[in-house]
């Protein structure tokens, strides 16, 4: 991360945590502050000062993270539905599809090599509107060359040991509230609609498909 080079480059930076200083902090190191800081240290509030004398420690931690963009560009919430930009983009785009690859290869590289002891785990942001589709759609083509290639099996293997999503459409900090595996994300998903489900069942709901937007006496 080259943040933390940055971080650790300036002398002072640890030193003025007050007033506008701080807020300039904030600002120059966003994706400590934002996605990465509770994965570096245990508090859920950023503390530049106590991470003075730990820079061996909060190096060799970034030295393990990488951020996988599935855009060229920064959007918040690019169009995924039908004709949208963000979808037309996800399945055209060869930037979209080198980290969808990047992702394979290091996972490749884990089960096949020697050398590559550690583990990848992989936090997607908008896991089933996006990378999800991105995934299947690259698997798909490769079924289209090998009939006895399995989609379902490979996407569930992927699941179940490597990938997670985070609880929230937006944001994308990694911290204990917004991170789970996807098996367990589906569960959760699952669970959410049958409380629901349960609750209204005790309401006299209306169903408004059924309702005539005319007015009485029309």
């Amino acid at each position: 991360m080259s943040e933390i080079e940055q971080l650790y480059s300036s002398g002072t930076v640890f030193k003025d945590q007050s007033g506008k200083r701080k807020k300039t902090l904030l600002k120059d190191y966003y994706y400590f502050k934002e996605y990465y800081s509770q994965l570096i240290q245990t508090d859920t509030k950023l503390d530049f000062e106590k991470l003075q004398n730990k820079e061996t420690d909060v190096k060799n931690i970034a030295s393990k993270l990488c951020n996988l963009e599935i855009y060229p560009f920064a959007c918040a919430q690019p169009a995924l539905g039908k004709n949208g930009i963000g979808k037309n983009i996800l399945e055209n785009s060869e930037l979209s599809r080198l980290s969808a690859y990047i992702v394979l290869r290091r996972i490749y590289k884990y089960l096949n090599s020697e050398f590559e002891k550690e583990k990848p785990i992989f936090v997607f942001r908008k896991y089933d509107r996006a990378w999800n589709k991105l995934f299947k759609q690259i698997f798909s083509e490769v079924k289209e060359k090998n009939t006895t290639f399995k989609v379902d099996d490979v996407m569930k293997k992927l699941e179940e040991n490597f990938f997670y999503c985070q609880l929230a459409n937006t944001g994308g900090g990694i911290t204990d509230g917004n991170v789970i595996s996807v098996p367990n994300y589906e569960l959760f998903l699952n669970m959410k609609k049958e409380a629901f489900k349960e609750i209204s069942e005790l309401l006299p709901r209306i169903d408004i498909k059924k309702v005539s937007s005319k007015k009485a006496g029309d």
